[in-house]
């Protein structure tokens, strides 16, 4: 509805009611015209007449409620904690309340008719153009800018304005002027303080992501450390395990899968007692009840041995060390685990060598001294055989002596070889020949009631080896088998050839795949029980009753069958004999050339054809040797100076007007050595032979540098033809 409908339809509503007014006086009235026109004329008069002061009532009242409202809005104007003002057309005030004079430090009245730009910062002079334009628009405007106030800095304000309509053409810009001012020291102060919140916060943010990127490369340190820890505990050759204070397993390594035959996640979460023998448990159940009633290891923390359990059931020897692991939410213990079988094995084989150490250096001594005595009788033989007619009747037991020492001599090597000190000649030999020889000796040994079977292969069987080493073997193990047959029994010794496909493991090591000669040597004696077998070969150990036997046997038979590259086992049960199986590796030939024999002393009729005459000097500090030396030597051929040691070797050396062709020394000298009194020689003779003289062997001399390479040495004991022979030639004979 229009504004103009609506003052029609009020008029059109003061019309009635005045026109109601009219009637009710009309009627009231004491004289009423006669003329009906007047009456018309009258009531419309009338009706005008009391429109018209209606129409001054509601004037009235509308003047007096303008001027009320006019009263408020000037009171609130000038009351109103905002700084007002209007605007003219050309932005002077032509308003102001007495807020705004406040803010601007001016009389209001001082105000009317200044432009407002005259109090705003020359700084923010184009903002508030630019708002002038927008709000020419008849758009509402708000700006922050700073103004000034007189005679005080300048302040911040907001100025909210609307531009409106006065009149056709007019128009008044209205402004609403706050200040700011400590709202904005307020902003500032909170923006400075976000500001140093958000740096804090920043700087909180950087430390949380660098504390991150620590965690992660602590976590990544860690994972790698747990990995080389792994890889470490993996690698380790010792067993690792780790338990619990109640002694629940919570590491074991790979190690210690590989010892007790368990895997990780077999054990783990499973109690340590698990990986002791049965015998060992109480004592660790024991341990375990007393460390969590009392929190106190009595434990010793060294190295300790106990007894353990594979996963089969088979117990071994261990050493473990344990250690107490202590955190802030735990208690723990670490034990480091080695088996000690092999440990012990070793510890058993240092035992057997330290005693064959002592065999060697016990074999040495005696074997050097009995050279020498067995050199003397040989020597005798000679000196006796120079005073005989060349038919007496002496002279077969003369040659029988000598043979016997040359045994004897044979006996010295075979002491030596017990330790290790011989080394052997080699040679393709053919073990049934060895047999046979053997078992025509042993007829006479044996006796009667021992029955003796020989069962020979029809091949050659022949091995690489040392012919007496091996009869050697074949007398010690029959020897044993006929004290072990009291009351008779059977003997059988059997070859055969064989060949192994695979590793064939005996109680002397394991044999690689190839061609054997077996060799058996099984009697019906008493047997043997388990826990003898289990120390059979070591040295000094016997079966037998005490004076009855040497110890020695058994431990030669060892070592001579592992010379020979072969293998050695034994079976044998009380009650049901005993059955030694020798392996010895097959020599590829089918035919075996022995070398020739040096002929034994009673075959030797004549002294060999005499050569040039040689001066020899013989240095040697034993009486017999000397003495078997002058004898083996024909006066014709050799003409001999004899020196006790160095000195008189020396002085009888220089004292000689004539040549020295030989040098027969021995290799240890009282005050010197036979290879010091060699280079002193040689010095006043260059071309002077040395002959050494020892009872050791070339090889071992040359092997212990106490000889060089290609010199020529005789070991002792030695015949006149050895003797003539190295004398002569210069050759090595042994």
């Amino acid at each position: 509805m229009t504004d103009q409908e609506d003052e029609s339809s009020r008029g059109e509503k003061l019309r009635k009611r005045a026109e109601y007014l009219a009637d009710k006086a009309l009627h009231g009235a004491r004289w009423i015209p006669p003329d009906v026109a007047m009456d018309a004329l009258t009531h419309e008069l009338n009706v005008h007449h009391i429109e018209l002061e209606l129409q001054n009532d509601e004037l009235r009242s509308a003047q007096v409620d303008l001027e009320t409202s006019r009263s408020r809005y000037f009171a609130l104007f000038e009351l109103a904690p905002v700084g007002y003002c209007t605007l003219d057309s050309h932005g002077r005030i032509a308003e102001a309340n007495n807020q705004l004079a406040k803010l601007l430090g001016v009389p209001q009245t001082e105000l009317l008719g200044k432009p407002l730009t005259a109090f705003i910062d020359a700084a923010d002079q184009d903002a508030y153009y630019l708002r002038a334009k927008v709000a020419a628009r008849l758009e509402p405007v708000g700006l922050e800018l700073r103004m000034l106030r007189r005679e005080q800095p300048a302040f911040w304000a907001w100025l909210d304005s609307r531009t409106v309509a006065d009149g056709e053409d007019g128009r008044v810009e209205l402004l609403a002027i706050n200040d700011i001012d400590a709202l904005k020291h307020a902003e500032a102060v909170l923006e400075r303080r976000v500001a140093e919140r958000t740096s804090e916060l920043e700087r909180a943010q950087q430390a949380q992501r660098d504390e991150i990127a620590r965690r992660k490369a602590s976590e990544l340190q860690l994972a790698q450390s747990e990995s080389q820890l792994r890889a470490i505990l993996d690698g380790a050759a010792a067993g690792i395990v780790a338990t619990d204070q109640t002694g629940t397993l919570k590491l074991f390594n790979r190690a210690a899968e590989g010892i007790f035959g368990w895997k990780a996640e077999e054990v783990i979460g499973q109690d340590v007692s698990l990986l002791l023998a049965h015998e060992a448990r109480a004592a660790h159940l024991a341990g375990v009840a007393r460390y969590i009633e009392t929190g106190e290891r009595k434990d010793d923390p060294a190295p300790r041995r106990a007894r353990a359990a594979r996963k089969d059931g088979t117990t071994f020897p261990i050493e473990v060390s344990v250690s107490e692991v202590k955190t802030e939410a735990s208690v723990g213990f670490t034990g480091i685990i080695r088996d000690l079988t092999q440990r012990q094995l070793l510890e058993e084989q240092l035992r057997q060598a330290q005693k064959m150490e002592a065999i060697a250096r016990l074999a040495s001594g005696i074997s050097h001294d009995f050279n020498n005595l067995l050199m003397g009788i040989i020597g005798c033989t000679h000196a006796v055989r120079d005073l005989l007619p060349a038919n007496h009747i002496a002279l077969g037991p003369l040659d029988e002596i000598k043979g016997a020492a040359q045994h004897g001599a044979t006996l010295t090597r075979q002491l030596l070889s017990y330790g290790r000190q011989q080394s052997r000649q080699f040679e393709p030999m053919p073990v049934n020949d060895t047999v046979r020889t053997i078992a025509s000796l042993l007829k006479k040994v044996l006796g009667e009631d021992i029955q003796l079977e020989v069962e020979l292969c029809a091949a050659p069987a022949v091995i690489l080896g040392d012919p007496v080493a091996l009869e050697q073997v074949l007398m010690n193990l029959a020897i044993n088998a006929r004290d072990a047959m009291k009351d008779g029994g059977r003997l059988r010794l059997a070859t055969r050839e064989v060949v192994r496909a695979t590793v064939t493991h005996t109680r002397s090591g394991p044999l690689a795949p190839g061609s054997y000669v077996e060799l058996v040597v099984e009697d019906s004696g008493t047997g043997m029980a388990p826990e003898a077998l289990e120390h059979l070969f070591e040295p000094f150990f016997t079966t037998k009753p005490p004076g009855e036997g040497t110890g020695l046997g058994l431990y030669s038979v060892y070592g001579i069958v592992e010379q020979l590259a072969g293998g050695l086992d034994v079976a044998s049960e009380l009650g049901r004999g005993t059955r030694f199986t020798l392996l010895l590796p097959s020599h590829a030939q089918t035919a075996v050339v022995r070398a020739p024999q040096a002929p034994r002393p009673a075959e030797v009729t004549q002294r060999a054809k005499p050569g040039p005459r040689r001066t020899v000097l013989v240095v040697e500090d034993e009486y017999l040797i000397r003495f078997a030396v002058k004898h083996m030597l024909n006066p014709a051929e050799f003409e001999l100076l004899m020196a006790v040691d160095f000195a008189d070797a020396q002085r009888v050396a220089q004292e000689h007007a004539g040549a020295i062709d030989v040098l027969l020394t021995d290799i240890v000298l009282p005050a010197g050595s036979g290879g010091a009194l060699a280079e002193w020689l040689r010095t006043l003779r260059p071309d002077v032979h040395v002959v050494f003289m020892s009872a050791y062997p070339a090889s071992m001399l040359i092997e212990q540098r106490r000889i060089p390479p290609g010199t020529t040495s005789l070991q002792k004991p030695f015949d006149e033809t050895q003797l003539r022979q190295a004398l002569r030639s210069g050759e090595t004979l042994h």
